[in-house]
């Protein structure tokens, strides 16, 4: 192969290790940090409170670190209880095509003992990725089983960073992927593909009994 660089990613470490927070009772480690509650209070003193890459949680983004910071503000100011698991973190690597994701992916609800159901769309099917002649991809919305309720989220494909935030709005508001269906997008556009999973859950819910009944529903009023 010929390329002009190569970028090795070999990962961060906090810079925590010059801070003395052993004399404030502070609680950490070199490999990831300030060790923190789910309010984010340090361990080992709760005045203190720890937020982004200096604290140890799973998701190290900027965007994180922001609404790590706003929670604290809250919890620390005006007497909120906002837990770092309250959050719902999007996250997206950007490469060619994007992946974005929000939530659980397959093999983590597996790991979990969850039951859950599967939507998915292609973007092959999508008239927008088909008029820009790139139809890579896919959106994923994996959801409770026999419910709408929303576990997570993949979507990969141009423009997927962008997209995944519809569905991270609907999990932190609790809007089941059912409602997702019911929003007007506009046409052509890469976001109907998140719209359709709405419309495969849908479906699901017209049984065979709700079938026959709308069949003879139909049947009675072309003979009016």
């Amino acid at each position: 192969f010929e390329f002009d660089g190569m970028l090795l990613a070999t990962g961060r470490v906090p810079n925590v290790d010059k801070l003395q927070l052993d004399k404030a009772g502070i609680e950490f480690d070199t490999k990831n940090g300030i060790l923190i509650d789910e309010f984010m209070n340090a361990r080992g003193n709760s005045s203190v409170f720890a937020v982004g890459d200096v604290a140890k949680s799973k998701f190290k983004f900027t965007h994180s670190a922001d609404f790590m910071a706003r929670a604290v503000v809250r919890n620390a100011l005006f007497f909120g209880t906002q837990k770092l698991n309250d959050l719902v973190i999007p996250r997206t690597t950007y490469c060619d095509p994007e992946v974005a994701s929000v939530g659980l992916n397959a093999a983590e609800l597996k790991a979990n003992g969850i039951e859950f159901d599967v939507y998915e769309k292609f973007m092959s099917e999508n008239d927008r990725a088909i008029c820009e002649q790139d139809m890579n991809g896919f959106v994923r919305i994996y959801t409770k089983k026999n419910s709408d309720v929303i576990l997570g989220c993949t979507i990969v494909g141009r423009s997927a960073g962008d997209l995944i935030h519809e569905v991270t709005f609907a999990m932190s508001k609790r809007i089941g992927l059912g409602e997702i269906a019911n929003v007007i997008h506009s046409y052509p556009t890469r976001g109907d593909a998140v719209r359709g999973c709405g419309d495969l859950y849908n479906k699901t819910k017209l049984t065979n009994l709700a079938k026959s009944g709308l069949s003879t529903i139909v049947k009675l009023r072309r003979s009016l």
